[in-house]
């Protein structure tokens, strides 16, 4: 009785080696196409954090040029006041120079006018800007965070920021998440999510090694 016991206990490992062999092959024969498919992921965050980071930049110097513009914009606003109360002053006294300080006038609310116009041009910009960069950065976010709950639901533990396993994992983590935002295949999302949790582990496995 033992001895038949013995035999199936080892036939049942052979046969579980040989389905591991098969699982690993098959995950080895499509590694190229998966290491390409991070690679892409790696170039496109780079990307999406530079273009972040231009955003920015950009909207510092618009916001700078805002407030120039509204230095400027102060100082017309006080000079037309001097003028008004210039013209108030001399009026009955030089007559002769009302005309002039109208034409002042005039030319001042014209200038104020365009910088005004302009002001609320600059403002719209920095607008779009800031909302162009609240999206790119909620979504990286938001990316970041569903990354770490796939880790902690695998690993049971937060990646590591200076472990390269760590972050290959939450490469492949992202790669799954983008496909199941795709169009859904004949696989279901319970089989996808095993595969891929077997192949991070994998993964993990030969790059503690």
């Amino acid at each position: 009785m033992c001895v038949v016991l013995l035999i199936d206990l080892v036939l049942l490992e052979k046969k579980s080696a040989c389905d591991i062999r098969t699982m690993l092959r098959a995950m080895l024969t499509d590694s190229e196409r998966r290491q390409t498919l991070i690679q892409e992921l790696i170039e496109s965050n780079n990307q999406l954090k530079e273009e972040a980071q231009q955003h920015v930049s950009r909207a510092a110097r618009q916001s700078q040029k805002v407030t120039e513009l509204e230095g400027v914009l102060d100082r017309v606003k006080r000079k037309l006041q001097d003028l008004e109360d210039s013209y108030i002053g001399k009026a009955m006294q030089q007559h002769s120079k009302v005309h002039h300080l109208q034409q002042d006038k005039r030319d001042a609310q014209k200038w104020c006018q365009g910088l005004e116009q302009k002001l609320s041009e600059e403002r719209d910009v920095v607008s779009q800007l800031q909302r162009k960069l609240y999206f790119t950065v909620t979504e990286e976010e938001r990316r970041f965070a569903r990354q770490n709950q796939v880790f902690w639901q695998i690993h049971k533990r937060s990646a590591r920021p200076n472990s390269l396993v760590d972050q290959q994992v939450l490469d492949v983590i992202d790669i799954y998440e983008a496909q199941m935002e795709q169009p859904q295949s004949q696989s279901s999302p319970e089989g996808d999510f095993l595969y891929f949790s077997n192949m991070i582990n994998t993964r993990t496995l030969h790059g503690s090694g």
